[in-house]
């Protein structure tokens, strides 16, 4: 699936060139926003991999902007890329303080431009690869817990998890449950009444063993 590139400027020429830029480095699916609010309701409304962020706009500034990605769970993680001009680095430095990854000057440079959305969008592949690796080693964990919990006692399964072992405890009633090796191809081999005489025997021992 192509990465979804946000471009938010409020000038359309500069939306325009830096759109077709994208186009050229291969990004096809591109997403434009005049001002910092249109920019937020993108995000909010469907997935985007990278936004492209102007710093001086109308109603909604590319500080502003930060401010409300970094306190919004759901938007903090997508990487920005701040568009100014090369007096304002001062305006720069601050949006870094704020979260954003990177900067573009105007006029842009398509070789620069190029190298920089290739390397964050690589970036945010490998954290999402790692959170879906996360939360699949997180599924397991809570289905073995699961598992535990079916077969074994809740103060048991609280010490396996605490301690990594258990301390050796007596009990006076117990059941064992056990599996036979090779049962089932012998019991298709054999008539029931040797089968049955077998098992006599097999728990008989078991018993003596037990004791």
């Amino acid at each position: 699936m192509d990465p979804v590139v946000l471009v938010v400027d409020d000038n359309d020429d500069n939306r325009f060139t830096l759109s077709m830029r994208l186009e050229t480095c291969g990004y096809g699916n591109i997403l434009t926003a005049e001002d910092g609010r249109e920019a937020l309701e993108k995000m909010r409304s469907g997935p985007v991999d990278l936004v492209l962020l102007d710093i001086m706009m109308p109603e909604l500034d590319g500080h502003g902007v930060l401010e409300e990605m970094r306190s919004d769970v759901a938007l903090r993680g997508i990487p920005v890329v701040m568009i100014s001009a090369l007096e304002d680095i001062n305006s720069v430095v601050r949006c870094i303080e704020l979260g954003a990854a990177d900067y573009l000057t105007k006029p842009f440079n398509p070789v620069l431009l190029k190298a920089r959305v290739d390397n964050l969008i690589e970036k945010a592949r490998y954290r999402a690869q790692e959170a879906a690796y996360l939360d699949r080693i997180e599924s397991e964990r809570r289905r073995a817990d699961e598992l535990l919990a079916t077969v074994l006692p809740r103060p048991i399964v609280r010490a396996l998890k605490r301690d990594r072992r258990l301390t050796p405890q007596r009990y006076d009633d117990v059941a064992v449950f056990c599996d036979v090796v090779g049962f089932t191809a012998y019991s298709e081999k054999n008539p029931p009444e040797t089968v049955f005489a077998e098992l006599e025997t097999l728990i008989d021992r078991f018993e003596e063993i037990a004791a």
